[in-house]
Order: C-alpha cells, then sequence, then structure tokens
C-alpha cells in the first residue's frame, strides 16, 4: 500500500488493520477464498478506476497511521523490551 500498489488480503489480516469485510471503502480488496481472490485480482487488474480508487485509499492509509516518527518509537519499544527480557 505504501508504494501505492493495490492490496489483496485475507478478511482476518484486513481486520488486524481495523477494516472489515463489508465495508466500501477499504484501501484494500479482502478475499476469504480463491474465488474471491481471484475475483478481487481480475477487478484491480482490469479496471483501472478500481486500481486508482484502491491505490489512493491505500497510500492515505499508509500516511495516516503508519507515520515515521510513530514507527520509530514503536520499533525502539520493541528493541527495549526484547533487551529487557535477555538481561542486556
Amino acid at each position: 500500500m505504501a508504494h501505492g500498489v493495490p492490496v489483496v488480503t485475507s478478511r482476518i489480516s484486513g481486520e488486524g488493520f481495523g477494516f472489515q469485510m463489508k465495508e466500501t471503502n477499504t484501501p484494500v480488496c479482502m478475499a476469504d477464498n480463491p474465488e474471491q481472490f481471484k475475483t478481487c485480482v481480475l477487478e484491480i487488474h482490469t479496471n483501472k478506476n478500481v486500481w486508482l480508487k484502491l491505490r489512493r485509499r491505500g497510500t492515505a492509509f499508509i500516511k495516516a497511521t503508519h507515520k515515521p516518527s510513530d514507527v520509530a518509537v514503536a520499533w525502539k519499544k520493541i528493541i527495549q523490551d526484547a533487551m529487557e527480557r535477555l538481561n542486556i
């Protein structure tokens, strides 16, 4: 998403990002079985408007939720927690 490439993902993965399967404004196409996955891929690659819509929504989502400063803070905490557990 960060690079403007539309994403096809499972419902479980989408929910991890806070998306719901029935939402109409998600930045991803969610699929829970091979037929749905195929439908998403074909729709994205044959419909320029769908490609552009998912691209626009995806990059906006990443910019809003994954700011570099927030990511740096999260990684710092992960590393500090790991070092504490290892007594480093």
